[in-house]
C-alpha cells in the first residue's frame, strides 16, 4: 500500500463515512475510491482529487500533497461570503512567476 492509499483510507476513517456514502456525495465512483485506498490504482487527477477533499475533511492541498502533485498547486484558493447571506464562493486566483 503507498503513502498516498494510507493517507485516503485514514483520511475516510477519520471522517467516519463509507466509500459509499463518499461516493453519493462526491460523484467518485466507490470502486475508483476503493482501488485509489489499496492501492489498485495510480494517483487521481487534481479534479477527482478537488472533488473528494471537502467530504475527506481535508484540504484540496493536503490531498494534492499526499498525492504528489505539488507541481499543480499553482493557484491560492480563498472562500469569499457576501455580507448578509448565507452563501459562500470558492475563488481560485492563478499565481504565475514572472
Amino acid at each position: 500500500m503507498s503513502k498516498f492509499s494510507e493517507f485516503m483510507l485514514a483520511a475516510r476513517q477519520r471522517a467516519g463515512l463509507s466509500t459509499r456514502e463518499i461516493e453519493r456525495l462526491s460523484g467518485v465512483s466507490k470502486a475508483y475510491i476503493s482501488q485509489m485506498e489499496t492501492g489498485g490504482r495510480n494517483v487521481p487527477t487534481p479534479d477527482i482529487l478537488r472533488k473528494l477533499a471537502p467530504h475527506l475533511k481535508v484540504s484540496y492541498e493536503d490531498l494534492m500533497k499526499a498525492a504528489g502533485l505539488t507541481k499543480y498547486l499553482s493557484h491560492t484558493s480563498i472562500t469569499v461570503a457576501p455580507a448578509n447571506t448565507n452563501t459562500s464562493y470558492n475563488v481560485f486566483i492563478n499565481v504565475t512567476q514572472v
